[in-house]
């Protein structure tokens, strides 16, 4: 796969990789073949992009990486919080579930003592045994997921979504030495 610097290609497959998982198994309050929309959320002639939600009740966020999180990855992930947290009090609809998903490469070494059976599952980021601290748990960040109860869960891909990620990862970091 030969990509440029700024082809979302890859993140549009793990997307819809992640997408079919949550209409499989559900996650957070999302059950299993529930009806969520991709479409733009549009509210006083402002427009917001999420990559998935429920209207008036679930927002979700999924971000594909590979570790460790450098600092323009993590202002875009703080971003995505942003964005949904902004939603959240416009919809003006009380406490609004906000889902943030971190799609992993399978092949990271500090995923290799991680069970296959678990790949392709969700895995609750507060609850894991696996727990992987990718935003800092002693950082402001984690203040603000916590007191803004955004849910983060870790999904680790298969091994042919990972294999692309880290080619356009690699391709990347390429591009920007240059």
């Amino acid at each position: 796969m030969n990509k440029k610097l700024g082809d979302s290609s890859v993140q549009r497959l793990i997307e819809s990789f992640v997408l079919d998982k949550i209409t499989q198994l559900g996650v957070g309050e999302i059950k299993p073949n529930t009806e969520f929309s991709t479409d733009r959320i549009t509210k006083d002639n402002k427009n917001f992009e999420v990559d998935f939600h429920v209207e008036n009740s679930i927002l979700g966020e999924i971000y594909a990486c590979k570790f460790h999180l450098q600092s323009a990855q993590k202002k875009k992930v703080h971003g995505d919080f942003l964005k949904m947290i902004t939603i959240e009090k416009i919809w003006e609809k009380g406490i609004v579930s906000k889902l943030f998903i971190m799609a992993l490469s399978s092949n990271e070494p500090m995923l290799s003592e991680f069970p296959s059976s678990l790949i392709g599952q969700f895995i609750p980021a507060k609850s894991s045994l696996f727990h992987i601290n990718t935003l800092g748990e002693k950082s402001w960040i984690w203040e603000t997921i916590e007191s803004f109860k955004i849910d983060i869960y870790y999904i680790v891909l298969p091994k042919d979504l990972s294999l692309d990620l880290e080619e356009q990862r690699r391709n990347q970091k390429l591009a920007l030495t240059k």
